[in-house]
């Protein structure tokens, strides 16, 4: 059996919840499995307009490849759904898929990615670590424009503007680690 890209694809319209399952191996499947998801949507609606979020979840050896790529998931997620009809527009797509290793078995390795994975777990901890960080980044805040700044949605860029460095390293650590671990296969 090959692995599975992602245990499901899900995408909300008015507030309900389909799913479709997906068993390609390939980063470029994901518009395919996005499209076979969305048909009968597309189907039920009509002529009227079809906006979707698609949730991507489940664990997959591609996780790292994922969650480095989202902006290209995004445009081949809409392109999908155009292409099944000019009724469809996808407005994000959401990674929550998680790597097959666990996050005990990366602190557990005794190469770098092990280290790195033992570093990361302290890093929200390290006091100067958050002062580099907020000397280093907290500048961002300073230098975006305030409007700009209040229509902020990515996380991260959130969490810095916020001043939130313990929470920063916290969602980071698990991407650069898979990551990491997805460039080693």
């Amino acid at each position: 059996m090959s692995p599975r890209l992602f245990r499901s694809i899900s995408t909300s319209s008015a507030g309900k919840q389909w799913t479709c399952a997906s068993p390609e191996p390939r980063v470029s499947e994901v518009g395919d499995a996005v499209a076979r998801a969305s048909q009968p949507l597309l189907e039920q609606v009509g002529d009227r307009l079809l906006v979707l979020r698609v949730r991507l979840r489940g664990r997959t050896p591609l996780h790292g490849r994922l969650l480095a790529d989202v902006d290209g998931l995004l445009a081949e997620a809409r392109g999908a759904v155009f292409g099944l009809s000019g009724d469809g527009w996808v407005v994000r797509v959401d990674v929550e898929t998680r790597p097959p290793t666990s996050s005990d078995a990366l602190r557990a390795r005794a190469d770098a990615i092990g280290d790195l994975a033992r570093l990361l777990e302290q890093a929200p901890q390290d006091a100067d670590l958050l002062r580099q960080l907020e000397d280093d980044v907290g500048l961002l805040g300073v230098r975006l424009h305030p409007d700009a700044a209040d229509a902020v949605e990515d996380i991260p860029l959130r969490r810095t503007l916020d001043g939130d460095y313990p929470a920063l390293i916290r969602e980071a650590a698990p991407w650069l680690l898979a990551r990491l671990a997805a460039d080693e296969s």
